[in-house]
């Protein structure tokens, strides 16, 4: 593929990047400025021009966040936003209700893509499958995780093992990115099988980095520096 190296998400947010991607506009454009907010149905989104085009269309979902409640649902012929795991994360803990979760492990993720690829319909197909275990906290692939939060807590008490901790939590994080390399080659492979009878596009990116310190930071929505705003994308 064609792998672009300056490429730069709209901010460091979750929910406003993500509505970006969808929309092809600003967030000052689209209305969605911070996370918590809702994607208006008067916005056109990538899925609903295809849908009106005539293409099937189906996503899958990994985080609270992009969930059908915030308007990210709209133009999808099947929409998975069904979660699996519970995360003690303050800032949505008003939209969390009883017995609901807040993300799905890329495993799982994977299977139900795996699933949809199958049970797509027509000649024309757009399938969009999130992955969330590239983010705080570092580690859910695993036994051992770190939370962005215990980064900052260890820089301002100034503990004197912050930078083994740091060093930890990176490697945490390449576990996880690691996990989803992994399943995007289940997904490749899948897809391969249809060649040469179909002719399949690719984009892989992100919303958002992750930042460790190097630019006085650490996790992301807190600045536009170069780890929170670099994102990979390819073609």
């Amino acid at each position: 593929g064609a792998n672009f190296d300056r490429a730069w998400a709209a901010t460091s947010s979750t929910q406003p990047t993500h509505a970006s991607l969808l929309t092809g506009l600003h967030p000052w454009q689209h209305g969605v400025h911070r996370n918590g907010e809702v994607l208006q149905d008067s916005v056109q989104t990538v899925a609903g021009r295809l849908k009106a085009a005539g293409w099937w269309t189906g996503a899958v979902v990994a985080s609270l966040p992009l969930a059908r409640k915030f308007g990210f649902a709209q133009g999808f012929d099947v929409f998975d936003d069904e979660f699996s795991i519970d995360l003690d994360v303050g800032q949505w803990a008003d939209e969390m209700q009883a017995g609901s979760h807040f993300f799905t492990p890329c495993g799982q993720i994977t299977e139900r893509a795996l699933a949809l690829i199958d049970e797509a319909e027509g000649d024309k197909q757009f399938l969009w499958v999130h992955y969330f275990d590239a983010h705080a906290p570092y580690g859910d692939t695993g036994t051992t995780q770190i939370k962005a939060g215990a980064l900052l807590g260890a820089a301002k008490s100034h503990d004197p093992g912050l930078q083994e901790i740091i060093a930890q939590a990176r490697r945490l994080y390449d576990q996880d990115v690691g996990a989803i390399d992994a399943s995007l080659d289940m997904i490749l492979r899948r897809l391969a099988q249809d060649d040469p009878a179909w002719q399949t596009h690719v984009i892989i990116t992100a919303d958002h980095g992750e930042s460790f310190g190097e630019d006085g930071g650490f996790g992301h929505g807190s600045t536009l520096t170069p780890p929170q705003v670099h994102v990979p994308l390819v073609v």
